[in-house]
């Protein structure tokens, strides 16, 4: 079960992945959409896996 603490954490690594597109000069358009995709992953990762990190994602994980 993901505690709120290991939500944050996600949500930061997706603000950091955001950044770091920006850094790249993706368009904004990219920046929205991939933002968004990351955030869809990351709920599903939430709702429907018992990991305790992002780190102990494996194939088998991804492929429910």
């Amino acid at each position: 079960m993901w505690t709120e603490n290991q939500k944050q954490k996600l949500e930061l690594m997706r603000g950091r992945f955001i950044e770091y597109l920006t850094a790249l000069n993706y368009s904004t358009a990219t920046l929205v959409n991939y933002g968004y995709d990351v955030r869809v992953f990351l709920d599903w990762l939430v709702e429907n896996t018992s990991l305790n990190t992002i780190a102990d994602a494996t194939a088998a994980h991804l492929s429910q």
